[in-house]
């Protein structure tokens, strides 16, 4: 996650040195904007003031994974899906009006926030004179649920979402900060007792309440 704060911050710095005209004041009253990133979606957006923007929008992301990873010199094959449905109001506010630069915050609301793993050997395992299947050994299922919360997100970017021409081009950082995700763990045949360890799975994940925001946004002038 460093990773993509520290490249958003060096992208934000070109923008700002090399795209003076995001920077022009807009008259502009209503926009649109495409987020693209690790939150992708889409915003209304209306001018208040020429410092601040009322935005509301949706967000979508699905990620699918199916792949095979070493784990103890073991072949596991990991199936999962991770699903993000949000809607949102937000507030950006410019502290000078002849600047790009510009701080957000607002709320959102999640539809559906899961993350879901499934995890089964690929190869049998033999005992003795007893070989068992990978489908005899059985698999683990993992699922995070943010579901249903209310999270509020705050952040800065360069860009407005009310362009002076037909279109312009930001970027936004910043974060969500969640509850704690509901976790659910269990298993088939041999993989049966990892149930008993969702409580401890639980405790482990309370901490997890942070999701990036890494968006370049695509504005466009409709009224």
């Amino acid at each position: 996650m460093k990773h993509l704060y520290i490249c958003g911050a060096l992208l934000a710095l070109l923008l700002l040195n090399y795209c003076p005209c995001l920077a022009q004041h807009s008259s502009t009253k209503l926009g649109l904007v495409l987020d693209l990133g690790t939150t992708p979606g889409a915003k209304l957006a209306y001018g208040l003031s020429p410092h601040v923007t009322l935005k509301a929008g949706y967000n979508w992301l699905g990620v699918n994974l199916n792949r095979s990873l070493d784990i103890s010199d073991e072949s596991v094959n990991v199936k999962g899906k991770i699903n993000l449905s949000t809607v949102n109001v937000s507030v950006d506010y410019h502290p000078f009006a002849q600047s790009a630069f510009r701080v957000f915050g607002g709320v959102g609301y999640t539809l559906g926030a899961k993350a879901h793993l499934t995890a089964q050997p690929n190869q049998g395992y033999v005992y003795g004179d007893t070989e068992l299947t990978p489908e005899q050994l059985g698999s683990m299922s993992f699922e995070a649920d943010y579901s249903g919360q209310v999270v509020p997100f705050a952040g800065i970017g360069i860009g407005r979402a009310l362009p002076r021409k037909r279109f312009s081009v930001g970027l936004e950082l910043g974060t969500y900060y969640t509850q704690a995700p509901k976790v659910h763990l269990s298993g088939t045949n041999l993989f049966t007792p990892m149930a008993g360890q969702q409580a401890i799975v639980q405790k482990n994940m309370e901490d997890w309440r942070f999701w990036p925001v890494l968006n370049i946004n695509l504005a466009f002038k409709l009224l």
